[in-house]
């Protein structure tokens, strides 16, 4: 969506051919789960029902189902029935994103279109790269963490929050509703399997993007929650961690127990890797061995799901692909993967999928010498 072209309606956005689209985009990779294949065995009536609730204002949002991952942490995960996240995905891609974009920094890395890990990971490369060539390893680096961020998510300060954008008050109606259906009597919290919540938390921290870039002109990087400053002064920091603490009480969240100044040269652990800056000014990555011990696990349950028939080989070969794109950003990429596929009991079939697979990045990478 370019700047010249006009908004879309609400009634345009929650139309039948905009609802069917959203359900190809949810159904990507997914078509084989028992959800998907209820809501497709009847996909004309299913759309029609929800594009008349739409229209007519009597959409209601169905309850969540909730269950836990245990990966890099314990988190309880809660998802809406299918055929509210066709909903969500209509709402997401053509009335939140676009106008969020708009708005949103280049420092705030996570969820968004062009950006994203890869994207996080060389922003922080250059801007250590860049500090090197003015400061070289005299520096200091503040790493923040929020403490229990989706769950601390204050609705009313998001609606404050949504003042900037002009959405009709039949989105903005249903942006509301959507926000409420998860702990409204509390007034406080969102759940993480949302794909909505991906964007109102990207807006949450937007004041603290602010802050650190416009107004204290810090070298800053942001993934969700996690968000790195670097500096040469160390005063400067503390300055900026307590500027970054009066703004967050106002937003009605704080800082847990890792937030934390250290020495550039000592490193930091960011998004899987420990990025150092060594004497030559150049950024090494060597994985972190929590997730080495991850990409273990995540292959043996990807072998599960596909023999037992609950993903088709495009997800499989998908998610082999996005495990070893983010890896390539050590040196020892290909080690590790390699390593790791070959210990594994469903090493022959990890090896046939690889060696058959449409991705040249797989073949190329990793179809030689698996043993």
């Amino acid at each position: 969506m370019t700047v010249s072209e006009p908004r879309k309606t609400y009634e345009a956005v929650f139309c039948f051919e905009s609802l069917l689209d959203a359900f190809l985009q949810c159904r990507k990779n997914k078509s084989l789960r028992d959800d998907v294949v209820r809501f497709e065995l009847d996909l004309g009536s299913r759309l029609a029902t929800l594009e008349r609730e739409l229209c007519n204002f009597t959409y209601k949002i169905k309850g969540y189902k909730r269950f836990y991952v245990f990966e890099p942490k314990k988190r309880e995960i809660e998802c809406l029935p299918y055929r509210d996240r066709v909903v969500l995905m209509a709402l997401c891609k053509n009335i939140v994103e676009p106008a969020f974009e708009k708005v949103l920094l280049d420092c705030n890395a996570a969820c968004r279109k062009e950006k994203g890990i890869d994207y996080a990971i060389f922003y922080l490369e250059n801007i250590l790269k860049n500090h090197f060539k003015k400061h070289g390893m005299v520096g200091y680096i503040l790493k923040c963490d929020i403490s229990k961020f989706f769950a601390s998510i204050n609705h009313n300060v998001l609606f404050n929050l949504f003042s900037r954008f002009d959405f009709d008050k039949n989105t903005m109606d249903l942006i509301q509703k959507i926000i409420k259906s998860h702990n409204g009597d509390k007034g406080c919290g969102l759940p993480i399997g949302n794909q909505t919540s991906q964007w109102w938390a990207l807006l949450a921290l937007h004041p603290i993007d602010v802050l650190v870039t416009k107004t204290l002109g810090i070298d800053y990087i942001r993934y969700m929650d996690d968000f790195l400053l670097v500096h040469h002064d160390k005063r400067v920091l503390l300055n900026a961690l307590a500027e970054i603490e009066k703004l967050l009480s106002k937003l009605q969240l704080k800082l847990n127990n890792k937030t934390q100044i250290m020495p550039i040269s000592q490193g930091v652990d960011f998004l899987g890797f420990r990025h150092r800056l060594n004497n030559f000014g150049i950024v090494e990555r060597p994985l972190r061995q929590q997730a080495q011990d991850r990409l273990r696990k995540h292959i043996r349950e990807l072998c599960w799901l596909y023999k037992n028939k609950k993903v088709d080989i495009t997800y499989v070969e998908t998610h082999l692909c996005c495990y070893l794109a983010h890896m390539l950003h050590s040196k020892l990429a290909i080690l590790y993967y390699k390593r790791t596929i070959s210990k594994s009991p469903d090493r022959d079939l990890l090896r046939e999928i690889i060696r058959q697979s449409t991705i040249k990045l797989l073949r190329e990478k990793l179809g030689k010498n698996i043993i």
